[in-house]
């Protein structure tokens, strides 16, 4: 594994869930994103722009919101691909609501440059070119 990959995308991790938005501070300024694997209704590849919004509108759908790094799965070369789960209290109410995917980030030069949500371990495993 390449250690120092892991740690920055662990540093991701842990900044998303203090502050609840994109550490910019570790992303590319050409990053990108796609969620439509783990919700279709949204389009592909997005921007950066795009990204901090959806990652502070997800955040702030909940209190207390937070998330768990549960599993590294894989790293190779440029590569991360990741196990996690977040969630928290829904605002304005009572429900708890928890969710798992499998996140599959690419780093260049010490920067976050693509990241993508996955529903399924395989999904992931075949985005970031790996297998079982």
């Amino acid at each position: 594994m390449s250690e120092e990959n892991v740690e920055i995308v662990r540093r991701v991790y842990d900044l998303y869930s203090e502050r609840g938005e994109l550490p910019l501070e570790l992303v590319s300024n050409d990053f990108e994103f796609d969620v439509s694997d783990a919700t279709p209704d949204m389009p592909g590849t997005q921007d950066r722009n795009a990204a901090e919004s959806l990652f502070r509108s997800y955040a702030g759908m909940f209190d207390g919101f937070s998330i768990e790094l549960k599993n590294i799965i894989a790293s190779k070369g440029p590569t991360v691909v990741t196990e996690v789960r977040d969630g928290g209290r829904i605002r304005n109410t009572e429900a708890e609501v928890h969710n798992e995917f499998f996140h599959v980030w690419t780093v260049r030069d010490g920067e976050i440059v693509r990241w993508s949500s996955h529903a399924q371990r395989g999904q992931a495993l075949e985005a970031a070119g790996l297998s079982e």
